[in-house]
């Protein structure tokens, strides 16, 4: 007899609260639902009570289609950061942005003269 293994998707409730911060005076009114089963079912899955917050309305960053800019963070104080979700046929779908991501600026060394 052989040990085998099996991933097992059993359903659970969770808990979430939504903070609506409005940017630009403006704030999404739609369901966000999707993006929190998203963190559950991706980021993790044995967190409960989890908050959302989301950045203000739907908005575009060429070449990307619209999307909304949201933080989620457990009581344990785990952050994921700003991500960024579209809304697709799908459901919601984390968009990874080329653009908008600060890079860390390197110094060039500058090379001392010798004297002959």
């Amino acid at each position: 007899m052989s040990f085998k293994e099996i991933v097992v998707y059993c359903p659970c409730v969770k808990s979430y609260t939504i903070k609506k911060i409005p940017h630009n005076g403006s704030v999404y009114n739609g369901d966000v639902s999707g993006i929190v089963a998203w963190y559950y079912t991706n980021i993790n899955n044995v967190a409960d009570f989890v908050t959302l917050n989301v950045y203000g309305t739907l908005h575009q960053t060429y070449p990307n289609p619209g999307h909304l800019s949201v933080e989620i963070s457990t009581p344990e104080g785990q952050n994921t950061g700003r991500l960024h979700f579209s809304l697709g046929q799908q459901g919601w779908y984390q968009q990874p942005l080329a653009f908008g991501k600060k890079r860390k600026r390197t110094r060039k060394q500058k090379r001392k003269k010798r004297k002959h």
